[in-house]
């Protein structure tokens, strides 16, 4: 699910991580003056995640390059490995199916890598809820 199509002015760009070694795509919403809201999760990046706004330099039409997280998302990100056998079940879909539902931003990528996003209300029951399913 992506709440991309929600956000105005969306595009996929290269983001670049200087400080991790890192390039990854990533949906942003360009705010305008260097400013980009992540509308996804840059996969493997530890700078900055889903939600946060972030301050960066455009290279080219394609590419940012990272500076610093201006403003810090409240979402809590819950993320999980998980395997082929689990990913593909019905009970799986149905738990991802139920987060859409409630409006809960989550990610799958590489097939078993597995997030979601959560509001601090939301992460204890979200949490058990996954980790029922998992275990």
């Amino acid at each position: 699910m992506s709440k991309a199509s929600m956000e105005t002015d969306v595009k996929n760009l290269s983001i670049v991580f200087p400080d991790e070694g890192l390039t990854t795509g990533c949906d942003v919403s360009d705010l305008g003056n260097g400013l980009y809201r992540l509308v996804e999760h840059p996969i493997m990046a530890e700078s900055a995640m889903y939600g946060d706004t972030i301050l960066a330099e455009l290279e080219s039409q394609e590419q940012i390059r990272f500076k610093k997280v201006a403003e810090k998302s409240s979402y809590k990100m819950l993320d999980y490995v998980l395997p082929k056998e689990l990913i593909e079940s019905q009970e799986f879909l149905e738990l991802k199916n139920n987060l859409t539902k409630r409006n809960i931003f989550w990610q799958q990528d590489f097939g078993g890598c597995f997030m979601c996003f959560l509001t601090q209300d939301e992460e204890s029951e979200i949490r058990n809820e996954i980790e029922r399913k998992i275990t």
